[in-house]
């Protein structure tokens, strides 16, 4: 088995295919989450080439900003949350 993994083999997750030439690919959480991690910690277009690179997937810088925004806005509610419910 290639590192990629090939699309016939019956150990890995069906969602784990793309359909661009059999190659394994992240869910598209897991893909997400990449991003959003890598737009936190290099300039927004670093972390498109990065993702590029790796992943072979082509974004603006666009994307990983409303990625990375997104995921802070979410953490953030998290904590607020949380806040609250430790406060109550």
């Amino acid at each position: 088995m290639t590192l990629w993994g090939k699309a016939s083999d019956p150990m890995l997750p069906a969602y784990a295919f793309i359909g661009v030439g059999g190659r394994f690919c992240q869910p598209p959480h897991e893909r997400r989450e990449g991003v959003a991690r890598l737009g936190t910690k290099m300039p927004f277009e670093r972390a498109v080439a990065e993702v590029a690179f790796f992943w072979g997937v082509e974004l603006e810088e666009t994307s990983v900003r409303r990625h990375t925004q997104a995921a802070w806005r979410r953490l953030r509610r998290r904590a607020d949350r949380r806040t609250r419910t430790a406060g109550a």
